[in-house]
């Protein structure tokens, strides 16, 4: 990954970040003005995910998700799988702290959920990969 072109696109992601939004864990918040991608599932809306714009160095363009992205440009990654998620390990949908990203297959993503709904929020813990954080 060139770096001038990661450097370039790096400071552009970190201007959408809501300054004005922050928590116990270190979250990095996605502007939610720009954020518009919603999912429609059933008679639930799924999380909000930022998306950004983005222009290669080979001049090809892409929609990414912003966190999706932020993991890409942390990691020196140009590709990720498709069948790979970028989990949230802090369970907030519009962070795009590098810290809390984790690459992962679909199910490792999956159990994630579980975690989030017990009472209180505890990690169940995820073999090879990063436990959940919760703020206390």
């Amino acid at each position: 990954m060139d770096a001038e072109w990661k450097a370039r696109q790096l400071t552009v992601l970190l201007e959408k970040i809501d300054r004005g939004r922050v928590n116990g864990i270190g979250c990095q918040f996605f502007n939610i003005n720009l954020a518009q991608n919603r999912r429609k599932r059933g008679n639930y809306t799924g999380p909000t995910y930022g998306r950004v714009k983005i222009t290669f160095p080979d001049n090809s363009k892409k929609v990414l998700l912003a966190h999706r992205f932020m993991y890409m440009l942390h990691t020196n990654t140009i590709h990720i799988q498709q069948d790979m998620h970028v989990s949230h390990i802090c369970h907030n949908s519009l962070c795009i702290n590098p810290l809390h990203l984790s690459l992962e297959e679909a199910h490792v993503n999956n159990e994630r959920q579980l975690c989030k709904h017990l009472i209180p929020k505890v990690c169940l813990k995820h073999a090879g990969y990063a436990d959940c954080l919760f703020e206390r």
